[in-house]
């Protein structure tokens, strides 16, 4: 799914990783690793938010979408809730406008690929979707001003703009952060029940042995590879 050759990062001074290098395969997987290792740093550069350095290369399979949901996500605070989900997916809220400019235009052939492009993407139920999602996460008033939301509702805001892309990759950044028990548990049944790769950071245990397959810690600038979850991942560390 992904593949990362001889990446490099610094910040100023301070070296992240040199040369890293490593391939991951279709699965849950899991980063550890210490405050300040670069747990955060590295999914940036994962999702095309950070660059590498020197002629390091990030590679993932051909066509594979990829989803991001950072640890503080940026939103427009003058959006409504519905406003800044149907945002999270570019390519149906393209074919949305470009449907409704194919209406107002009344060229026939504009119109006949607008639609094409809608039945394609599903575009016709994509808010029927963000309401079921949204649902899901105990999130009810649609209509309200992201500039008005608390810290825990703009996290579950942006988890239904990752969830509704439907990416086969999905990158997590601290994903349990600010959530009630009754979401977590949503979520986990969601992760456990996709076909996409996940790629997460997160601090809470529980989640991560009932979710996640692989554990990559990250140390000194290099990557520890275990297969299981986190409480595997604690007695093979300990060995």
């Amino acid at each position: 799914m992904l593949k990362l050759s001889n990446i490099t990062l610094n910040f100023g001074s301070q070296q992240i990783f040199t040369d890293l290098s490593c391939e991951f395969s279709k699965g849950l997987h899991f980063i550890s690793g210490q405050n300040g290792s670069g747990k955060t740093s590295l999914l940036d550069v994962l999702a095309g938010k950070e660059s590498p350095e020197g002629e390091g290369s990030i590679r993932f399979m051909s066509g594979v979408q990829v989803a991001y949901l950072e640890q503080d996500p940026s939103y427009d605070p003058e959006f409504t809730v519905l406003e800044q989900v149907r945002s999270a997916d570019k390519k149906v809220l393209q074919a949305l406008t470009a449907y409704r400019q194919a209406l107002e235009s009344e060229d026939k052939k504009r119109l006949e690929k607008a639609i094409n492009d809608m039945d394609r993407l599903d575009g016709w139920n994509y808010d029927q979707k963000i309401e079921r999602i949204l649902t899901s996460l105990q999130f009810g008033d649609i209509d309200r001003i992201m500039g008005t939301l608390s810290g825990g509702e703009v996290k579950k805001v942006a988890l239904a703009g990752m969830l509704i892309q439907e990416a086969p990759f999905m990158i997590m950044d601290e994903p349990t952060n600010h959530l009630d028990i009754e979401v977590i548990e949503y979520l986990e049944e969601y992760l456990s029940a996709t076909q996409a790769t996940l790629f997460m950071v997160t601090h809470d245990r529980y989640f991560l042995d009932r979710v996640c397959n692989t554990i990559y810690e990250l140390e000194n600038g290099e990557l520890f590879t275990y297969r299981g979850n986190y409480s595997l991942f604690l007695e093979k560390r300990e060995e």
